[in-house]
């Protein structure tokens, strides 16, 4: 039986009180390769327009079955970062972790608007090649992600 090793971690943003423009936004997420991953790091960071990490603006660590929980006060471009913690590999059955050199990553919007977004190899994938073509000045980041994204499609 073949078992395929994914990594999810739903972000749900939603706006809060007080008329901030940079209202609270509310990660929940469930980081899963092989069952799920225990103990990893998670940092979410703000993204500049060449698609550059910024400032972190939180870290937490997933708990016992995968899950973690993380407010952050920002509304724009955002990375998510996933390393550590143990996860059950799917070709061994030996635990494993996600090496810091070689972080699971994803990118999304932090809107005002409630958002589900997932971590995955796919998601590793599409920032780097978003990153690689906002590198030209005429290249606006959030075209640059659409770009990846009908790259990895095909």
């Amino acid at each position: 039986m073949k078992r395929f090793a994914f990594v999810m971690l739903a972000l749900v943003l939603g706006c809060g009180g007080g008329g901030s423009s940079a209202a609270e936004r509310l990660v929940l997420a469930r980081i899963l390769y092989g069952p799920w991953v225990t103990a990893a790091d998670v940092g979410v960071y703000s993204l500049g327009e060449n698609g550059a990490p910024q400032s972190l603006l939180g870290t937490t660590t997933t708990g016992t079955d995968g899950t973690l929980s993380l407010s952050v006060p920002y509304e724009g471009w955002t990375l998510v970062k996933v390393s550590g913690g143990t996860y059950e590999d799917p070709a061994t059955g030996l635990d494993a972790t996600i090496p810091e050199a070689t972080p699971l990553l994803g990118v999304a919007f932090a809107s005002a608007s409630p958002t589900t977004y997932s971590v995955t190899v796919l998601t590793t994938m599409l920032f780097l090649l978003a990153q690689e073509s906002a590198r030209d000045p005429g290249m606006p980041f959030s075209l640059a992600v659409g770009n990846a994204a009908l790259q990895i499609e095909k």
